[in-house]
């Protein structure tokens, strides 16, 4: 599904593109997102700290932004705003004429351990089927995006 998004919108999915897709799925969109020959990410996301142990705001500055005519791969880090001392990175395909923001990696990877209460109270085979159902829900969300207009993949 292609989006129609202009400069603030393209900084407000980009928020919802690294806080939620799954890598290799395909943010679509069209509209003029780089009216000055640069389209900037969100500056800020909101994502679990290790080091915090919650959800926190991260910051990414104000020039987390990319050129119209240099597709390419691109690195994306943000830095925790409570704690300042851990980061995530991005790795991006992005082409901006085309309309296309593919994330192809991040760092750290993304976990399928659970939380330390929970996985506290679950047996071996709950902590097995607890992995499965973040791989299916992972892969679920890739392929879905892949799906043909009618909704068949």
């Amino acid at each position: 599904m292609t989006l129609e998004l202009d400069f603030t919108t393209f900084r407000q999915k980009t928020a919802e593109f690294f806080e939620t897709y799954p890598l290799y799925r395909t943010l679509q969109f069209s509209g003029e997102v780089a009216p000055h020959g640069r389209a900037y990410a969100s500056p800020e996301i909101k994502t679990h700290c290790t080091v915090c142990g919650s959800i926190q705001r991260w910051n990414g500055g104000e020039d987390v932004g990319f050129d119209r005519d240099q597709p390419g791969y691109r690195q994306v880090t943000y830095r925790c705003k409570n704690c300042s001392s851990a980061s995530v990175a991005y790795f991006v395909w992005v082409d901006i004429k085309r309309g296309m923001l593919t994330k192809v990696g991040q760092y750290p990877a993304l976990e399928r351990t659970p939380p330390k209460a929970l996985s506290a109270i679950m047996s071996e085979d709950d902590l097995r089927l607890y992995r499965q159902a973040l791989t299916c829900r992972r892969s679920r969300s890739w392929s879905a995006d892949k799906s043909t207009p009618d909704g068949k993949a």
